[in-house]
């Protein structure tokens, strides 16, 4: 009876222990993919402002914010993106910043002209959860075409 009942305390423990590293996993794995479509969302809200802009984007040095802007010239107004810290910021005329993505390794958004076509190209690295453990590098990378007039040239 003791032998049985011992079998029974090793099985439930070991069992235990493995219903712990799956519960961990899970969440782990829940964490990256929130992370994942958080950088989707907003790789693809850039994009839609960058299709709506009617010129090319343009390049501020920002003394104050100490970040490159990226100015986006719509027909609702002034869409600026840009990166501080580890956090990725989209402000919209004289509204207030909104922080669309954090947890920010690397950004970086820059002209990518491909012949005639003025293409714009985000490059994003989120960092990487779980340290060592991590397996994979989440890196994204965006392109746009702004819908500019026929009588603007690229």
């Amino acid at each position: 009876m003791l032998m049985y009942i011992a079998l029974l305390a090793m099985f439930s423990t070991l069992i235990f222990k493995v219903y712990q590293q799956a519960t961990r996993q899970t969440l782990d794995l829940h964490q990256k993919t929130r992370i994942i479509a958080q950088a989707m969302y907003a790789g693809e809200r850039w994009r839609e402002d960058v299709r709506q802009s009617t010129r090319p984007p343009q390049w501020i040095e920002s003394g104050w914010r100490q970040a490159r802007v990226m100015r986006l010239v719509t027909p609702s107004g002034n869409i600026d993106y840009f990166v501080q810290g580890s956090k990725v910021w989209r402000k919209v005329n004289d509204h207030p910043k909104e922080m669309i993505l954090f947890n920010v390794n690397a950004s970086q958004m820059l002209d990518d002209t491909r012949g005639t076509v003025p293409v714009v190209r985000w490059e994003l690295e989120i960092k990487a959860q779980g340290g060592r453990r991590a397996q994979t590098r989440p890196l994204f990378t965006f392109l746009a075409v702004p819908s500019l007039p026929s009588d603007v040239a690229p």
